[in-house]
């Protein structure tokens, strides 16, 4: 199952849509913003059907259930026509990896998050390395072609802690937006 984060303004900390090879459909996990955590780590919204068959679809619910604009939604998942890389890069990615041995989830680098892929050596790589702190807290990652040598999380949620994650001594962006370095990429776990 491919997973990507929704950089949905209001949804954006922890929220996922992505392709179930298996049901042959998209889906999507929203979390508000603002809400509290829920214990047992339930979205507060979503989103599966076999309907779903396209990633406009799924971008068409995620509106209607978020309340926010189809044009945001499709910005958030990348979609907008101003990113026709991105869609041969998600393409390539988009089928179900084979499992890893260890069972462990993986970041894989699909595109910079403006949904540009050429010249980008990180895109089709794994997250090999990451040290939010590096560069006065704007982050240095290091990138692997190959899976063995990538960053093995526990989870899908652990490999989201890293990819969201806030450099302590540079938490704010200077728009006092949350600083989140390796937001800069597109990413899928594997």
């Amino acid at each position: 199952m491919s997973r990507r984060a929704l950089g949905l303004y209001g949804w954006d900390d922890r929220s996922i849509w992505g392709y179930d090879p298996p049901g042959g459909h998209y889906y999507a996990q929203l979390w508000r913003n603002d809400k509290p955590e829920d214990p047992g780590g339930n979205p507060d919204i979503w989103i599966s059907s076999r309907d779903l068959a396209t990633p406009q679809a799924l971008a068409l619910v995620i509106s209607t259930r978020t309340g926010r604009s189809l044009e945001a939604v499709e910005r958030a998942m990348h979609l907008d026509a101003a990113t026709p890389g991105l869609e041969a890069a998600m393409s390539e990615f988009a089928a179900e990896p084979a499992p890893a041995a260890d069972g462990k989830v993986r970041i894989l680098c699909l595109s910079l998050a403006d949904g540009r892929t050429e010249g980008i050596p990180a895109v089709g790589c794994y997250l090999a390395e990451y040290d939010p702190e590096a560069n006065g807290g704007q982050g240095s990652a290091a990138w692997t072609p190959d899976a063995a040598e990538a960053m093995a999380f526990e989870s899908g949620v652990a490999a989201m802690e890293c990819y969201r994650a806030q450099p302590r001594t540079r938490p704010l962006r200077a728009d006092g937006k949350p600083n989140r370095p390796l937001t800069a990429f597109m990413i899928g776990l594997h």
